[in-house]
């Protein structure tokens, strides 16, 4: 069993979402986001929530390879 994500305010956490086609393609982009406190309306139970800033938003690799 995984253990659950701690997140912490300022902290940084990387988001490498892909598609992947077997046998034919893959793609993964990398963005960095930090960590901050969420500004909200309501704040059940005085603990606060957390929100993500973008830090990058485009992939920080110069070049996709494709194999035929």
């Amino acid at each position: 069993m995984l253990e659950p994500l701690k997140l912490y305010n300022t902290g940084f956490h990387f988001s490498e979402p892909g598609y992947y086609e077997d046998g034919n393609f893959g793609i993964r982009l990398e963005n960095v986001l930090i960590v901050k406190e969420a500004d909200t309306k309501f704040n059940f139970g005085d603990k606060g929530y957390l929100s993500f800033e973008h830090i990058t938003w485009v992939s920080t690799r110069a070049s996709i390879k494709f194999l035929q």
